[in-house]
């Protein structure tokens, strides 16, 4: 979403639209059904695509909101049913919610909740949840968190230097261990919430935004001179090779705050364009693939590769993330002019009128004030009027009884919007250029600094009903249905799946020969790319028991250098044959058991 937001690019929304119909939307997917193990439809890391279903439904609604509307229908029961549960079994019991990874996987989903339907439970619930993980989590003294209790700092606990690192309460230097990547979660988290929290929940805008600071002054200290954050932010010499998850999560809640308000541009835009400049030198690669990242964890693994190669999806979505801040953050606003994805984000939950226009902007959606009229906003004493009809179909009756001041015009009723802030306490009325007025949760939706094209755009929109032409995107993602992969037969000398290691799939006895010379034919055939195939047939005595692969006299290998090779007693010799996915290759063996030697012919696919 934040790449489509960047660009303004359907092929993002349509993927997303395609990610979804075939997940959550229709409710089949296991992380929507009622499953009470931990690991089920209450675990956080599933909820984390509730943002994005939560967003779409956002910027194509243009009235009330709607639980049963296909793109939440399946999110909101979840969360109607999380908001009553007990904080406790949350944490124990149903969805491992004990974690600070939770802040990011689960809470920015309650505040774009509060967003669509104005109950502050979302929010009560929010700030509920926050405090417990703070209460035992959080470092007062670096101000970072701990991933969870099983490493909470311990003076008197000694490091083991044999493991991966699971649950140690100290470091190998007699430090902390504050994981950089949970920590990034963190941040990351307190960005999204705080930019959709109302200016209402005054109290919890303060703590949000104090720990977010301390956070950041707390990493400025400990970045790396090459940009980079480490693994362990209290010990740098703890495992000192380069990490991504970390660092762009860090780098992407530094940029968010100078380009909010919330941190000085003078004193963390050096740590921003540092790691900027060091992902790009190490860790960003010309196929667009982000590396160095370390795999899902919990703690600074010492065993887990962190090459180039070594790649999760949290790394280069972080960095999508990290750039389109950035950009906004050089050019001062939009890199693009096509920003009317952006302007449908920042109106989610909001309303714009302009004064003497018949249309107004109801979330993301350009409609007029009264359908099939050509009523219009109007400015009288001061204040702002639109038809009661729009404040109905919008607000709702409720809201009609309280308004008291009424105005008709030719028979109409109009009734003010001045008075929202008395009757509706969280939202605010604001005023941007050529008098339009937006009712939001904020006092200022706006940024002066950056959304000029947003603001730009959305007077057109009221101006003249509707939105420039968006330029057409060529599709680039290829939605064709792959054709069907190639199944070995039930009699199939060996079936090689995924992820299978060292272990013998299939086999089948050949039969009796009491010739010097044996021919044996077969097809060979990998559902894998050449890359992730190691593949063999190995040929030998039925009376042999084999403990190693060195003791079988014949062996075929299908290797990840995408090529064909023989072993050869002593290792293995590769041919220039080369192989590909899903295709069919004859092989013919034939051995010489005087002599003891095989030759081996292959037949490519016509």
């Amino acid at each position: 979403m934040e790449a489509y937001y960047l660009t303004g690019d359907e092929n993002y929304t349509d993927y997303a639209n395609r990610w979804g119909s075939n997940n959550i939307y229709n409710g089949s997917t296991w992380n929507t059904k009622g499953d009470n193990s931990r690991i089920g439809k209450y675990f956080p890391d599933n909820h984390t695509s509730f943002q994005t279903y939560l967003d779409m439904f956002s910027i194509t609604a243009n009235k009330k909101f709607d639980p049963n509307d296909e793109k939440i229908k399946n999110v909101v029961p979840i969360m109607n049913e999380m908001e009553q549960m007990d904080i406790n079994d949350l944490k124990t019991k149903k969805g491992y919610w004990d974690r600070i990874d939770f802040f990011y996987m689960e809470l920015p989903n309650w505040t774009k909740m509060y967003l669509l339907t104005g109950e502050e439970k979302w929010l009560d619930k929010l700030r509920e949840l926050y405090n417990d993980r703070k209460a035992e989590l959080y470092d007062e003294e670096t101000g970072l968190f701990y991933r969870d209790k099983n490493y909470i700092f311990d003076p008197n606990a000694q490091y083991n230097p044999n493991g991966d690192g699971n649950n140690q309460k100290i470091s190998p230097n007699g430090k902390k261990i504050l994981w950089s990547r949970g920590n990034g979660w963190a941040m990351a988290a307190l960005t999204k919430i705080l930019q959709d929290l109302p200016d209402s929940r005054e109290d919890d805008r303060k703590e949000y935004e104090a720990v977010f600071k301390k956070m950041a002054a707390t990493l400025v200290e400990v970045q790396g001179d090459d940009g980079f954050w480490r693994m362990n932010l209290d010990d740098y010499n703890h495992d000192t090779r380069l990490e991504t998850s970390g660092t762009v999560f860090f780098a992407y809640g530094l940029t968010w705050g100078i380009n909010n308000g919330l941190l000085d541009k003078e004193i963390y835009y050096p740590a921003v364009k540092k790691a900027f400049l060091g992902l790009n030198a190490n860790a960003i690669r010309p196929d667009g693939l982000v590396g160095r990242s370390e795999l899902i964890s919990a703690y600074p693994n010492p065993k887990c590769s962190l090459g180039i190669g070594s790649s999760q999806s949290y790394a280069p979505a972080a960095t999508v993330m990290f750039l389109s801040e950035l950009s906004k953050l050089v050019e001062q606003g939009y890199v693009t002019n096509d920003v009317e994805p952006t302007l449908n984000k920042k109106m989610i939950s909001a309303v714009a009128v302009k004064e003497d226009s018949k249309y107004a902007v109801v979330n993301s959606q350009i409609r007029e004030l009264v359908s099939g009229t050509d009523l219009t906003t109007i400015k009288k004493d001061n204040k702002i009027y639109v038809p009661e009809q729009f404040i109905e179909e919008v607000y709702g009756q409720d809201i009609i009884d309280k308004i008291t001041d009424l105005i008709t015009i030719e028979n109409t009723a109009y009734l003010s919007l001045n008075e929202f802030n008395q009757i509706i306490g969280n939202l605010k009325l604001s005023t941007v250029k050529n008098n339009i007025t937006i009712i939001s949760y904020k006092t200022n939706l706006f940024n002066s600094s950056i959304d000029s094209k947003l603001i730009d755009l959305l007077d057109i929109g009221l101006t003249e009903g509707k939105y420039p032409k968006r330029p057409e995107y060529p599709i680039r993602f290829d939605y064709t249905k792959p054709a069907d992969e190639l199944k070995p037969s039930k009699d199939a000398l060996v079936s090689v799946a995924a992820n299978t290691s060292g272990g013998v799939s299939a086999s089948r006895l050949i039969g009796q020969n009491t010739n010097n010379l044996v021919n044996i034919e077969f097809d060979m055939v990998t559902t894998l790319s050449p890359s992730q195939t190691n593949a063999i047939v190995g040929i030998g005595s039925s009376t042999s028991d084999y403990k190693s692969y060195s003791q079988v006299p014949i062996i075929i290998r299908m290797y990840k250098d995408g090529k064909l090779g023989a072993y050869n007693g002593k290792g293995y010799v590769q041919s220039n044959v080369e192989f590909e996915k899903n295709k069919k290759y004859h092989l013919r063996v034939s051995i010489n058991l005087e002599d003891k030697t095989y030759d081996v012919y292959v037949t490519a696919p016509q």
